[in-house]
């Protein structure tokens, strides 16, 4: 009997190393087949990140061709089946936070980035004439870019660089090695002077023929002509007038419409605060002739708002004059930022300097055409 004890316990060790053996087989089987299914997820999900970061790309180009473009699903044969669904929100002007979720099949993929127009490529300039540049007399420097001819009178000292059109003609005072000539025009921005009345507060109540405006402040919270205005936004339309600011003191936006010309004498000071808004706008010619320190002791006047009358300022502006016609500048002071006029004569000594800000934050209606930026160090991954 004890021989077939040992027959039967080697049949069951058989048939116990048989099952473990198919076990480790179908093991070995379900294992290789979740590889090739992980395999190709991955593969799928690898084609959803893929398409997530087309999708930022078509959005620049979508917010380029319309800054109010709300996003959508893109259904394009190109991709195969499978979609973009794009998300655009504004987080200032001309500054979308867009999410471009990339679907294959069962996978899908969130990439995200905050987009910004590019700056109009005027404002690479301290000075741009959309004709020709004269100094005349003046000590100055500076980028400045003219799309004709560089004239002079008088004596002149330029310690800067002028960039005009190749055949124009550059006056023999001004240094060779200070002059580049490029291949092609360029257009100045199409700016809509209407775009900034509407979103500005009148000034209202002056009296009829030529205006002046005298020992005036104007801020977000001062507008001694009407409403205020929370980013210092203001507009004066001239009537066809003549517009002289002399010793005026502004926070904020100023537009001057329908003027025969406008005249900033005396002292002047103008800085803006909404940093997508232009700082000083005119339609029509500008004569900028500024030379003097607004003195709040010697004119009686707290043109800051700050309780007191002890405070000094000098010529100055930041950010952007812009002007229709010819900008004449014949100030001693500082201007910070672009000067972008139909053309320009520069006289006396004077100071210009570039604004970082204005290359990277984008102004109403000073923006370049075409697809919008992604900001640096912006891009990632988004919430599933």
């Amino acid at each position: 009997m004890r021989p077939r004890r040992q027959a039967g316990s080697i049949l069951v060790l058989a048939l116990l190393v048989s099952a473990a053996a198919a076990v480790a087989g179908t093991y070995l089987v379900l294992t290789a087949d979740l590889r090739v299914r992980a395999n190709r997820y991955l593969n799928r999900s690898a084609d959803a990140g893929r398409l997530a970061v087309a999708g930022l790309q078509l959005s620049r180009e979508r917010l380029g061709a319309d800054a109010d473009w709300p996003g959508g699903t893109v259904n394009d044969p190109l991709l195969a089946g499978n979609s973009i669904t794009l998300g655009a929100s504004s987080t200032g002007v001309y500054v979308a936070e867009v999410t471009s979720l990339g679907a294959v099949a069962d996978a899908t993929q969130t990439a995200i980035a905050e987009l910004r127009a590019v700056p109009h490529q005027t404002l690479d300039y301290n000075v741009f004439s959309a004709s020709t540049v004269k100094f005349d007399g003046a000590t100055t420097g500076g980028y400045v870019r003219a799309n004709g001819n560089v004239e002079t009178a008088g004596a002149v000292s330029f310690a800067g660089i002028v960039e005009t059109v190749e055949g124009s003609q550059v006056s023999d005072k001004i240094d060779p090695s200070k002059v580049v000539f490029v291949p092609d025009v360029l257009a100045p921005p199409p700016v809509s002077i209407a775009a900034y009345a509407a979103v500005s507060s009148p000034l209202l109540g002056l009296p009829a023929g030529d205006k002046v405006l005298d020992k005036v402040s104007l801020r977000p919270d001062n507008n001694p002509y009407g409403a205020e205005n929370p980013d210092g936004a203001y507009v004066l339309d001239a009537g066809g007038a003549k517009v002289t600011l002399k010793r005026v003191y502004v926070e904020g936006t100023l537009t001057i419409r329908n003027a025969s010309r406008v005249i900033v004498d005396n002292g002047y000071y103008h800085r803006r605060v909404n940093p997508a808004y232009a700082t000083l706008i005119v339609d029509g010619p500008l004569e900028y002739k500024p030379d003097e320190v607004i003195d709040e002791w010697v004119l009686s006047k707290d043109f800051n708002g700050d309780g007191d009358r002890s405070d000094d300022f000098d010529v100055y502006v930041d950010g952007i004059i812009y002007a229709t016609g010819l900008f004449q500048g014949d100030f001693l002071g500082t201007i910070k930022g672009a000067v972008v006029a139909g053309s320009v004569v520069i006289k006396r000594e004077n100071n210009f300097r570039s604004d970082s800000l204005l290359l990277t934050q984008p102004v109403i209606e000073f923006i370049r055409d075409g697809a919008w930026d992604i900001v640096p160090g912006s891009i990632g991954e988004g919430k599933q």
